[in-house]
């Protein structure tokens, strides 16, 4: 089975993600979609900001509840932080 890496950054009431088969590959999703979701809204240029990656392995959907995780197949495939990343963020443009 391929691996399956969340990446999720929590800003203001939302978040941005990434998911992909590699920790580098989820991270960088995640920081671009964040820059692109939320540039327009916060000056996130220069600013460091914290995204948690996540092992979501044999779970097709992941979503979050009070108490975190929720996989839709975690009794078998337990979601596992893998770490917490920090990424310095680019200013956002328009296109």
């Amino acid at each position: 089975m391929d691996k399956d890496i969340l990446a999720v950054c929590m800003i203001g009431a939302g978040s941005s993600w990434g998911r992909a088969d590699t920790l580098e590959g989820a991270l960088g999703l995640c920081k671009l979609n964040l820059e692109r979701d939320w540039g327009s809204i916060f000056d996130l240029g220069g600013k460091t900001m914290t995204i948690s990656c996540y092992d979501v392995t044999g779970n097709d959907v992941v979503r979050f509840e009070y108490h975190g995780l929720i996989g839709d197949n975690e009794e078998q495939f337990p979601i596992q932080l893998i770490e917490h990343r920090d990424v310095t963020l680019k200013a956002y443009k328009r296109r």
